[in-house]
């Protein structure tokens, strides 16, 4: 429809941590086929104020698809 503005992918994100390691998985699906269209996965040190800057993208990630943050 005209103006329906919504998202064709969705980007499914986890991050782990174990110690000063950092593990972050982002898994791209396009919507309407399911197929999985990129995989990254970061691995490294804790930089300074990543956490709260990632807590604050998943927040507003949760937000943007309509779930709860938890």
């Amino acid at each position: 429809a005209d103006g329906d503005h919504r998202a064709s992918h969705l980007m499914v994100g986890r991050v782990s941590v174990s110690g000063s390691e950092v593990v972050v998985s982002v898994q791209v699906y396009e919507l309407e086929t399911g197929t999985p269209l990129a995989y990254e996965q970061v691995i490294g040190a804790w930089p300074d104020g990543l956490f709260d800057l990632v807590t604050e993208l998943a927040a507003k990630v949760a937000v943007g698809l309509g779930a709860e943050a938890l």
